[in-house]
């Protein structure tokens, strides 16, 4: 995963939740900002990080990001987390 604090939304590519069926898709997002186009997200799932559960908004596997996703600012609002350099 890729930290980016400028992201508000956690993504995760669809390959990396395939065979999931907590998968809401009817949560939808559009994205802007990534690229030129906007882009709408698959849907939403919860997975668990450190104990905690954190919201991924699914993106499909041609998303421009060589990543599996990117942990944004609601990853480090939810978990409380601190970057320090």
């Amino acid at each position: 995963f890729m930290l980016d604090t400028g992201s508000g939304p956690n993504l995760i590519k669809e390959a990396r939740i395939s065979g999931t069926p907590d998968l809401d898709p009817t949560y939808i997002l559009k994205l802007k900002g990534i690229n030129n186009s906007s882009v709408y997200i698959i849907g939403k799932i919860i997975k668990i990080i450190l104990g905690i559960p954190v919201d991924f908004h699914v993106i499909s596997n041609d998303f421009p990001i060589q990543s599996c996703g990117i942990l944004g600012n609601d990853f480090f609002q939810q978990t409380k987390a601190k970057i320090g350099y």
